[in-house]
């Protein structure tokens, strides 16, 4: 579990280093906020078009041979991206990053899946999201310390890049020789192969958990925004803003393991009904509130308040493949099917907040993001009660 959420870590350091590097990052590579939005939007589509065969791979190789050659790939392309080269090559080493993402997800969430005792796929799903929000905040926390430590200038970037590359092909190392060589079963290979897609297609549970993922993560994928919004709206500084998104990462292990607990004991989708409640209202603050210095302290305790529903909910949501019963035979491709669905904001959510942000100078642009969010998240809460109503159907059925 420790190499499982270290790699679903390291993974995405590349892709989502504007997290924490936003106006950094900008900068170091003469980009507008457009083209940085078209960056993430070239990764989505590259892990779009993956994420079904990513599924099958995962229901068909060991996570000994998936995860280091996704660690290793990414890894080398961000050896590449610390010379900051230009726009279309930029464009390339992301597309590389999401080919390299989907080719490990799906067997991570299928190797958890199958790790996990019954009745405990809530404390497995957030005992794996809490080490990720463990693995991430340390590294975060280590790269912004060398940045800021090197003169937070695009050289102190660079140096932080090559550290991450260097982290990701050690971890793919390390996979390669301490993950299990057990690969699955010939029976569920068979099952996965002829019968799983015609079991899957026309579930209505797994494209309802795609909804719910996909309200979520386009939660997830704005809160991204509140870096720039600290500096531009709050008047923090760089090291500050980056300071409260590394802080905000350490808030992922408490929220997931909580979740997980929860889930376990009350039901999965009654933990994320809550959490959605919270997450919808914590949206609505920001869409409604001033963005000015003398609320920074209100701003910053509901960014902690939605950070907590979001990780709350992403630590849990793939525990729904077992409580609505899609069969474990197929949970690679069940993965695939939600991921392709559920991760298109990585798509459509940055360049819409670019061109929000762009046409909207200033507080207003931000302000129409996040009420686009909350809508979002408010879609989210009613698909999550339709999943409820189902699962309390077949339990009173049984």
């Amino acid at each position: 579990m420790l190499v499982l959420g270290s790699a679903g870590t390291t993974l995405f350091l590349f892709p989502f280093l504007h997290e924490i590097y936003y106006d950094p990052l900008r900068l170091a590579l003469g980009q507008t906020n457009v083209q940085i939005g078209s960056l993430s939007s070239a990764y989505g589509l590259a892990s779009l078009i993956g994420y079904v065969p990513g599924g099958w791979l995962a229901d068909r190789f060991k996570p000994r041979t998936l995860l280091p050659i996704g660690l290793i790939g990414t890894g080398i392309g961000g050896a590449f991206f610390a010379s900051f080269p230009s726009y279309p090559f930029t464009l390339l080493l992301y597309v590389l990053w999401g080919a390299m993402t989907v080719v490990c997800w799906s067997t991570m969430i299928r190797a958890t899946r199958e790790w996990a005792v019954a009745g405990s796929q809530g404390r497995a799903f957030g005992l794996l999201e809490s080490v990720r929000g463990v693995t991430e905040g340390a590294i975060g926390a280590a790269g912004v310390a060398v940045f800021a430590w090197a003169g937070s200038t695009s050289g102190a970037l660079g140096t932080v890049i090559i550290g991450f590359a260097v982290l990701n092909i050690a971890l793919g190392i390390i996979a390669f020789f301490t993950l299990d060589r057990a690969a699955p079963s010939g029976a569920k290979l068979q099952a996965a192969s002829y019968s799983g897609w015609r079991e899957l297609l026309p579930n209505p549970d797994l494209w309802l958990i795609s909804l719910i993922v996909l309200s979520s993560y386009t939660a997830y994928t704005a809160l991204y925004y509140f870096t720039p919004y600290s500096s531009s709206m709050l008047e923090l500084s760089v090291a500050a803003a980056g300071a409260i998104a590394v802080g905000k990462i350490w808030l992922k292990p408490v929220a997931a393991i909580a979740a997980g607990f929860a889930a376990d004991r009350w039901g999965v989708w009654q933990t994320m009904v809550f959490a959605f409640a919270i997450l919808v209202a914590s949206m609505m603050i920001f869409a409604i509130s001033p963005g000015t210095a003398k609320n920074a302290p209100i701003m910053i305790a509901n960014l902690a308040c939605a950070s907590l529903a979001v990780f709350a909910i992403r630590g849990v949501y793939f525990a729904l493949i077992e409580e609505c019963r899609i069969p474990e035979s197929s949970t690679g491709s069940a993965t695939g099917l939600i991921s392709l669905v559920g991760f298109t904001p990585d798509i459509f959510v940055p360049p819409v907040a670019g061109y929000l942000l762009d046409s909207f100078p200033g507080e207003s642009g931000y302000r129409i993001l996040f009420g686009i969010v909350a809508l979002a998240c408010a879609m989210g809460l009613a698909t999550t009660a339709m999943i409820g109503r189902r699962v309390r159907s077949r339990t009173q059925q049984a």
